[in-house]
């Protein structure tokens, strides 16, 4: 059947045979070890014994290792999730922080005009007249920065 192998192949079935018969001294094959191998009759047999021992040690190696390389997976899901959501939170923050340092600027800006008002109305009666020319106008924008002092 298998006559046509090259010599190689004995040498392979010699070695998964000794293979074999160290993997499982139980097999009934064993008692033959000495004897000269019948290619036609071992060759596959052993052969394929060998190698569905082999694929199924690679293939629990594989199941180990997949399983491994899931844990990793989720453990770098896991920490890109944590990595986003601080991210998240830091742009909050700084969100937050520049909408009330804006408040600040605005409040700020609007308590130095106030005092360069008064500053004009103190020092230049010229600019002061001029500033409170339109007292409408001036209330307007005291009420103006009532409203927005208590949407705080």
């Amino acid at each position: 059947m298998h006559h046509h192998h090259p010599v190689s192949t004995s040498a392979i079935a010699v070695q998964s045979f000794r293979a074999s018969t160290v993997s499982c001294p139980a097999d009934p094959n064993s008692q033959m070890a000495p004897k000269p191998i019948d290619q036609s009759t071992y060759v596959p047999k052993q052969v394929d014994s060998t190698t569905a021992n082999y694929t199924e040690v690679h293939h629990r190696q594989f199941i180990a290792e997949s399983a491994r390389e899931q844990e990793r997976i989720a453990e770098l899901t896991m920490k890109k999730r944590l990595q986003e959501a601080e991210q998240a939170r830091l742009k909050r923050v700084t969100e937050r922080n520049d909408a009330l340092s804006k408040k600040t600027a605005k409040k700020a800006a609007r308590r130095a005009k106030r005092k360069q008002a008064k500053g004009a109305a103190n020092g230049q009666v010229s600019s002061a007249a001029k500033t409170s020319a339109d007292p409408a106008e001036d209330s307007g924008a005291m009420t103006e920065q009532k409203t927005t002092d208590v949407d705080d």
